[in-house]
């Protein structure tokens, strides 16, 4: 990914760092030509029931928690503490979206042997990519200034 600015980020050097996180499953990043890196993240099914008690939240399911603000925030949060630390400023995610079902190969989303096909989520989540860069998504870096 080259973002607007010109710097070169390679995505294997931060997706393993988002999916570190409790409760994601599958992470992308995107912010090609862009004027700051964002992800779209999947949410693990197995991990999220235990993570939904642990926040007070009643639904369980990726495709239930995928709006939830209690979630989106504390996903922010983890982002700004323990992700975005671990990187030059160039490299850090600012905005994320969370996809309401994993990135499957019947969709299209990822190969046979499950490697991410990136032109293709990036065609098939356009729409949601460009509101990233356009709304008041969760922003992990005010979320830091604020801790």
């Amino acid at each position: 990914i080259i973002t607007a600015g010109g710097k070169n980020v390679a995505p294997a050097e931060v997706e393993p760092l988002l999916m570190e996180i409790d409760g994601i499953s599958q992470a992308v990043l995107v912010g090609d030509r862009r004027p700051y890196l964002a992800a779209l993240l999947t949410l693990d099914a197995l991990a999220l029931p235990a993570l939904a008690e642990s926040l007070g939240l009643a639904e369980s399911t990726p495709s239930a928690l995928a709006d939830d603000p209690t979630l989106r925030a504390w996903l922010a949060e983890r982002i700004a503490k323990d992700v975005n630390p671990r990187l030059a400023s160039y490299q850090t995610v600012k905005r994320f979206d969370i996809l309401p079902r994993e990135l499957s190969p019947e969709e299209g989303e990822m190969t046979p042997t499950l490697k991410l096909r990136r032109a293709e989520i990036v065609a098939k989540h356009a729409e949601r990519i460009d509101a990233l860069y356009r709304a008041s998504a969760p922003d992990p870096e005010s979320a830091r200034r604020s801790a």
